[in-house]
């Protein structure tokens, strides 16, 4: 729904009847439409309907500098250390999984899936997927190995 306005004497008009009348209002040609009031001062003086450029230190003494405003600058790019990646000896991969001779059949596969959660391929940065493919294959052996025995023993 438009809004109306009144008009003193006519009634509610609506919101279309106000446009065009300011479109019908408005000067055709642009020269005669000129805003009196002007940027800078004397002779380098500029209408604000003309582009004017305003240099980083006038506006710095209008609105303060950006660092009194917004803080310190902070840096754009900031470079995180790659950590090497993990070790692929297996004696450090078994290890890491903790298995242990008591542990279930569930509790294992558990436990593979943790490291897996952790290691995986698809998890890493490209630069360590080499090694995280490697590792899986070293745990998944490692696991199925636990698996196996655990079921000789029962």
């Amino acid at each position: 729904m438009m809004p109306e306005f009144e008009k003193p004497d006519q009634g509610p008009i609506s919101f279309s009847e106000v446009v065009e009348r300011l479109a019908a209002e408005r000067p055709s040609e642009p020269a005669e439409y000129r805003p009196s009031v002007a940027i800078g001062s004397g002779a380098a003086a500029q209408p604000l309907h003309e582009p004017a450029y305003v240099s980083q230190n006038a506006l710095s003494q209008i609105y303060g500098s950006a660092e009194e405003n917004f803080g310190p600058a902070k840096p754009r790019i900031r470079e995180t250390p790659v950590a090497p990646p993990p070790s692929i000896e297996p004696r450090d991969v078994a290890r890491e999984l903790k298995l242990r001779m008591w542990h279930s059949a569930d509790q294992i596969v558990a436990i593979r899936r943790l490291f897996a959660k952790k290691n995986h391929p698809d998890r890493v940065i490209p630069s360590h997927r080499e090694a995280a493919t490697t590792r899986m294959s070293i745990a998944n052996m490692l696991v199925d190995e636990a698996l196996r025995t655990r079921d000789e023993r029962a």
